[in-house]
């Protein structure tokens, strides 16, 4: 976790902390996070709880993730009270301003305990240091910075707007404030820069990690760059509250100090220009390059079917876009992201048919080395990479946007050691999970055993109290024919004496008595 960049850190540790402060021992959340991106951070600032991840565009690979959800935050299918808590860091801002009430709305519905949020919000000190960081990236890249570039087209939220929202709803709320704005706009500007020249990434990462080991606690300030938001349903958010420190140590300024002023040192030194090999010759400044799409109506690849974008220049992204109109149904696309070897990231790729509906089932192949979220390397010119579509499609548009690298292997070796640190943390939280189910099942088992004991020796006592029964019972037939035997013999016995009065009342003696009596 310290080994993430300071911004993300910044948001998770965050939500992490407050989300902790509110928990019962013991207790486990179901969470969403909307807008989440592919990273799935949260699992490691939460490893115990049960996480999704909601998006309006989800990666190929995760679309049959069971914890992906593909849908509109502002509109969002789930029932009331679905989730725990509902978290959204630094969406809100990307949310179109007419749309960011039934954002807040739906984080309220959707959650039972709270919700938490976290973005940038309007002030002055803040446009104009988001202004100078997407400087320094346009000065780069030859492009605006795509998030900064929505903060700028929808204009940032305004916190006034949205505490009248919490109250009018009477949402209780809490609000903090993190991320000094200088410090912030330093260590953008140190990741701009870093992401130009894969060589300082390395030295970026130090410096990301000394803010989150050693500045993060500290930096709790009401010139910050990020608002936190804390709103409660069911769970009452008293306990949330933070005892932020009030400056950051000196020597910890300093020390950050001198880290930014080293890498801009070592960035002066390397200079990435001269990083760029040259090959058989051929001075590439000098030489055309393009981004070329080609379109195979199932006889092939051919130039007058194709479309050219030109000026790829290097580590500049750029973004496709195109309406086609073919008369024949397409069966492969070809899209040759440069004249020369070197590095791309192709990622965005969305194909739309006739009927507007996204084209999914296709396979990618190609001239490349290697291939690793969606970064590919050429190691000869000519770069291709090969669309072929399960069947033939009626393509109406295709977007994507590719991304090149400067030629140095290097620049996979962060991305790999990323997933690697993912993969890692997955399996440890997976092991740890495992243990706990043969925990669970060693318990069930025990007292599956426990049960088979009592439950044999309940059937032994069982059969005794049934031998028993059966003794009582012939005992009681004893008995009741016994008993039948002396009352048969009683009768006999009334018999013969009622025979023998009858014998005397009929008797002349009984009757001469009678009559003396009489007399």
């Amino acid at each position: 976790m310290i080994n993430i960049s300071f911004d993300q850190y910044q948001r998770y540790k965050n939500v992490a902390n407050l989300i902790n402060r509110l928990r019962t021992e013991n207790e486990v959340f179901r969470i969403l996070e909307v807008g989440a991106n592919e990273h799935q951070n949260l699992e490691l600032f939460l490893p115990n709880d049960t996480i999704f991840y909601l998006d309006i565009q989800i990666p190929d690979q995760l679309l049959n993730n069971p914890q992906y959800i593909l849908g509109d935050a502002t509109e969002m299918s789930f029932s009331n009270d679905s989730f725990d808590i509902v978290v959204a860091l630094d969406v809100f801002e990307h949310i179109p301003p007419r749309k960011r009430e039934d954002f807040i709305n739906e984080l309220y519905r959707v959650s039972s305990q709270f919700f938490v949020l976290t973005a940038p919000f309007y002030s002055p000190e803040v446009i104009e240091a988001e202004k100078r960081v997407n400087k320094i990236y346009n000065l780069f890249f030859k492009t605006d910075f795509i998030w900064l570039e929505e903060h700028s087209t929808n204009g940032l939220p305004k916190q006034e707007k949205l505490e009248s929202q919490l109250k009018n709803n009477h949402y209780p709320y809490c609000v903090f404030n993190h991320g000094n704005i200088d410090v912030w706009e330093k260590l953008m500007g140190v990741h701009f820069i870093a992401a130009s020249n894969p060589e300082l990434l390395m030295y970026r990462q130090e410096i990301d990690d000394y803010y989150n080991r050693y500045l993060f606690d500290y930096d709790f300030t009401d010139s910050s760059y990020r608002k936190i938001f804390v709103v409660g349903k069911e769970r009452s958010i008293e306990a949330v509250q933070m005892n932020p420190h009030c400056d950051i140590p000196q020597d910890r300024i300093s020390k950050i100090n001198e880290l930014v002023i080293n890498f801009y040192r070592l960035a002066t030194l390397m200079n990435p220009k001269q990083n760029v090999p040259q090959r058989d010759s051929i001075n590439k400044v000098d030489m055309p390059d393009y981004l070329q799409v080609f379109i195979d109506e199932g006889q092939g690849f051919k130039e007058e079917n194709s479309y050219i974008v030109k000026h790829i220049t290097e580590q500049s992204a750029r973004h496709f876009s195109k309406e086609v109109n073919y008369h024949h149904s397409i069966a492969s696309i070809r899209i040759d992201p440069s004249n020369y070897m070197g590095i791309f990231k192709l990622y965005n790729i969305r194909f739309f048919d006739n009927n507007g509906e996204t084209v999914s089932r296709y396979t990618i192949s190609g001239n490349y080395s290697f291939v690793h979220n969606y970064i590919y390397l050429f190691e000869e010119d000519d770069p291709q990479i090969i669309i072929k579509f399960d069947s033939t499609v009626d393509l109406k548009r295709i977007e994507f946007d590719v991304l090149r690298f400067f030629d140095d292997y290097r620049v996979l070796i962060p991305e790999i050691k990323n997933d690697l640190l993912t993969l890692k943390d997955v399996c440890e939280k997976r092991l740890i999970q495992i243990n706990r189910l043969n925990c669970v099942v060693s318990e069930i088992t025990d007292k599956k055993n426990e049960a088979s004991v009592l439950l044999a020796q309940k059937e032994e006592e069982l059969k005794s109290m049934q031998l028993e029964f059966e003794i009582l019972r012939s005992e009681m037939k004893i008995i009741e024919s016994k008993n039948e035997n002396e009352m048969r013999i009683i009768q006999e016995q009334l018999a013969l004496k009622s025979n023998e009065l009858n014998r005397i009342y009929n008797s002349r003696v009984w009757k001469l008595i009678k009559r003396t009596i009489k007399t």
